[in-house]
């Protein structure tokens, strides 16, 4: 498994998003950091492929396109390219929701195929995969040809699509493209018995983008073990259960009813 480097392409123009969308806040820190931090829990060396220096305030060796303004194919023969190992884990810089736990049922099972990309739902995910050196010949050929759809030549080679469906919640592969797709990473603390049961005290969380959320009927149903259980809910500290997306909150407390009332 060690046979495989980390590559995150932030290479895009980012045309809808206004700016760089790697290194734009969210959250109090760079969307690409999101990224850095997971794969730093793993046992993996990383590179990132950009033609932007400011990516190298990251600590991690930042390279260049050879062949500019090609899209990913572009990113994915550079990370070939300025890596040894036989695969290369290929990560987008607009998906700061994956986890380490994804990364690993991807490298787990990525088994024999040249490639290995990721489905979740209705969306394929060719950004979110292993590729093999030995596909470096044909990533040659699309880009001479200008056949840059990287969907193109996934169908050409020896794919393996991986459906994570039922294995993980759909928000982790959330791609964001404008800053209408921002989902934001809320601190939850649990209180009491609510923290007893849940057998933790503190976690962050993904918060669907919607206009307006009630977060009781969304925590009853993300974690059934509170539908029989009594609960108040604070916003910020201040007593409330609906939340709008033009907020983004720190800090979200679930209470049992001696705290909450």
């Amino acid at each position: 498994m060690n046979d495989i480097t980390i590559v995150i392409l932030a290479g895009g123009k980012s045309s809808r998003m206004g700016e760089d969308k790697g290194l734009m806040n969210l959250n109090g820190k760079p969307m690409i950091k999101h990224i850095i931090d997971t794969v730093k829990e793993l046992d993996l060396d990383s590179i990132i492929i950009s033609n932007d220096k400011k990516y190298e305030c990251f600590g991690i060796p930042v390279f260049e396109d050879i062949y500019k303004d090609v899209g990913p194919l572009g990113g994915i023969h550079a990370g070939f390219e300025n890596t040894q190992t036989s695969k290369i884990l290929i990560l987008s810089c607009d998906i700061p929701y994956i986890n380490k736990n994804i990364i690993n049922y991807i490298l787990k099972n990525s088994k024999l195929n040249n490639i290995v990309i990721t489905k979740h739902g209705k969306n394929i995910h060719p950004l979110i995969g292993i590729y093999d050196r030995n596909i470096v010949n044909q990533l040659l050929e699309s880009i001479k040809n200008k056949k840059l759809k990287i969907i193109d030549l996934v169908k050409e080679l020896k794919c393996c699509i991986l459906d994570l469906t039922k294995k993980f919640d759909n928000t982790l592969f959330h791609n964001i493209n404008s800053k209408n797709d921002l989902y934001p990473i809320v601190k939850i603390k649990l209180y009491g018995m609510i923290s007893e049961c849940m057998k933790q005290t503190e976690m962050k969380i993904l918060l669907p983008n919607n206009e307006k959320l009630n977060l009781r009927k969304y925590f009853d149903k993300k974690w059934p073990i509170l539908q029989n259980m009594t609960y108040a809910i604070a916003i910020n500290q201040e007593l409330r259960e609906e939340i709008n997306k033009k907020e983004k909150p720190n800090e979200i407390s679930i209470l049992p009813p001696f705290a909450g009332g």
